[in-house]
């Protein structure tokens, strides 16, 4: 009789444990979610800043180009 009561014991230890790590999971799922869309997004973000960067560089060296040639030469 004593040791089917530890039994029962140790198998409802044993489900709890399990249900602490069923909800750990979840946890740890949602969080990884969570920092896979963060940088995502970081990248997202420094793609748009390196294009706006690089664009802003071309746009200016037409522009230094454009304005060297209509110079009057003496």
């Amino acid at each position: 009789m004593d040791r089917k009561l530890q039994r029962e014991e140790y198998h409802e230890a044993v489900a709890a444990r399990a249900e602490e790590m069923e909800v750990g999971a979840l946890q740890f799922t949602q969080n990884a979610t969570h920092l896979q869309r963060n940088i995502w997004w970081n990248h997202a973000r420094m793609a748009v800043a390196l294009t706006a960067a690089s664009m802003l560089v071309i746009i200016g060296t037409v522009l230094l180009v454009v304005a060297m040639s209509m110079k009057p030469s003496k």
